[in-house]
């Protein structure tokens, strides 16, 4: 929002030191950034944001405080200062125009770490999301998840109730930079806070009828051919050898599941159907109040023809990791010994093929980190723990 490197006592810094204070800033007004600034003419614009104010640099900005819910208390003001009016201009008038509106009112501004500014806005009858995307690598995914929504929207027609589910992609204006998007906006709360506490049983419950209406939904009456399982394991390998900053022994390790899934699965006659390919508790919303699911979001990496237990893997994996509290290696290791995993694996055979369709999905799991290279490198150390435990796994006839 405000931003510089001027001196120490410079307005800039001076209006940044007030933001500090919680007690201090509310008591701040846009006249009186406008002195700090020096704008004795009155040439700036200001814009009055709401914030919670934590130990870290916020990024959740709120344009009407009325907008606060359970989870919202606002003890900070953030100022948006410039010569036009805030959220006016070129890039703000082209989606007025896409969506048919006479402009757009930011509601909520979200700053995303990897690359992204969501947007909150009312358009016409429905509440909607705008996604502005500087960021060449975040660019890609977002683009993925808008043509992924479509798709998966496709796959699901008749099925009403599952699409309620979905966002609905409305717009992608790409005619210059930063990529802009937009689709319908879904109530709801992450569920990873809610399922901390006594909703979780209600949550996983939900979580579970879901993968499987989506299953049903998706599944295909015929097994793999192994040429499409050959082509879908194909896909990785090639995804790994494009992701040159992995380190030697996690590209050996994930080499290593990617073939022993193609000797187990090639021709295991497994029935395939869709998968989100990231499904869990940080992509799915629920009500706060009941632990009922809102919405499922976040599609990039779906896709419609899948191996079975791809997304129950990666969901009790984040489970492990979020509500228990376990590392990635841990929650690897702890998910593999639950008596649970033959049923997150349905259509598994044989215990090599169990096995193959569990390190399958772990690899996943760690691959998708590559669309985020710092991301990857933060958790480097425990993907290559995970590898590791992977390879020590006990597999009858190996």
């Amino acid at each position: 929002m405000l931003s510089g490197s001027g001196p120490d006592r410079g307005p800039v810094r001076e209006v940044l030191s007030r933001l500090r204070h919680p007690a201090r800033a509310r008591r701040e007004r846009p006249g009186r950034v406008r002195a700090v600034l020096g704008d004795e003419r009155g040439d700036l614009t200001v814009a009055t944001l709401s914030f919670r104010d934590r130990s870290g640099t916020p990024t959740e900005f709120y344009r009407d405080a009325r907008e606060e819910s359970e989870f919202t208390e606002f003890t900070g003001t953030a100022f948006v200062v410039g010569r036009t009016a805030p959220f006016r201009g070129p890039l703000w008038s082209r989606l007025a125009e896409d969506l048919g509106v006479p402009n757009v009112e930011p509601a909520r501004i979200d700053l995303r770490a990897r690359g992204a500014a969501v947007v909150e806005t009312h358009c016409g009858d429905e509440d909607c999301e705008i996604r502005i995307v500087p960021c060449a690598s975040a660019q890609d995914v977002v683009r993925r998840n808008h043509h992924n929504l479509a798709a998966v929207r496709g796959w699901l027609a008749g099925r009403d109730r599952l699409l309620a589910l979905l966002p609905r992609p409305l717009v992608l204006d790409d005619r210059c930079d930063p990529l802009v998007l937009v689709e319908t906006h879904l109530p709801g709360t992450l569920a990873w806070r809610p399922a901390r506490g006594s909703l979780g049983p209600r949550i996983y419950g939900e979580a579970l009828d879901f993968l499987e209406d989506f299953r049903q939904a998706t599944l295909r009456g015929e097994p793999l051919y192994p040429e499409e399982a050959r082509e879908t394991l194909a896909r990785e390998h090639e995804r790994l050898a494009e992701a040159d900053f992995v380190s030697d022994d996690l590209r050996i390790g994930i080499a290593r599941e990617l073939e022993h899934a193609e000797e187990a699965l090639a021709e295991a006659e497994l029935l395939p159907y869709a998968s989100h390919g990231d499904f869990g508790y940080g992509n799915i919303l629920v009500d706060a109040h009941t632990g009922r699911i809102t919405g499922i979001i976040d599609w990039d990496t779906a896709r419609a023809v899948d191996f079975p237990g791809i997304d129950r893997v990666n969901l009790e994996i984040q489970i492990e990791r979020s509500v228990g509290g376990r590392t990635f290696s841990e929650a690897v290791a702890s998910l593999w010994d639950s008596d649970d995993l033959r049923g997150a694996l349905q259509g598994a055979r044989s215990d090599v093929e169990t096995r193959a369709l569990f390190g399958l999905a772990v690899c996943r799991y760690v691959m998708r980190s590559f669309s985020y290279p710092r991301l990857y490198l933060r958790e480097a150390d425990e993907f290559e723990r995970a590898l590791a435990r992977l390879d020590g796994l006990e597999t009858p006839g190996r």
